[in-house]
């Protein structure tokens, strides 16, 4: 149908430009699970727990992939649960499981609120 074309030829441009900025978008990608990687451990390591770097950076990049199932919003209790459930499986007691795992997630939920709130309040419109 004719009002299809415009959509259809925008879709079409945007996708043929976009192979252009895949180093950029897999690059960004890789550094965001890194810092996710990296809030756990530090989590991991305030509270006193020598887990291998392997199985911190193991939970974190599940914990995320979690948060993208439409089970909750932001994946709010599964998540943590998937956390506690691995940090068991590691031999760590499950009080300080669940402290990681809600410490962890207190972290993220509240670094985003304080950052991105005053962002979203008083950025200029486009």
């Amino acid at each position: 149908p004719a009002r299809w074309v415009a959509p259809f030829r925008g879709f079409c441009e945007g996708l043929a430009g976009s192979g252009k900025r895949i180093p950029l978008i897999v690059g960004m990608t890789a550094l965001v699970w890194a810092l996710e990687a990296a809030r756990l451990f530090c989590t991991t390591r305030a509270v006193g727990l020598s887990i291998p770097t392997s199985a911190v950076i193991f939970a974190a990049l599940a914990a995320s992939l979690l948060t993208t199932l439409p089970i909750t919003v932001a994946g709010l209790g599964v998540v943590e649960g998937a956390i506690v459930a691995m940090l068991l499986l590691l031999n760590v007691d499950q009080p300080t499981a669940t402290f990681v795992a809600l410490l962890d997630r207190s972290v993220s939920y509240w670094s985003i609120l304080v950052v991105g709130l005053p962002l979203f309040l008083f950025a200029p419109e486009r």
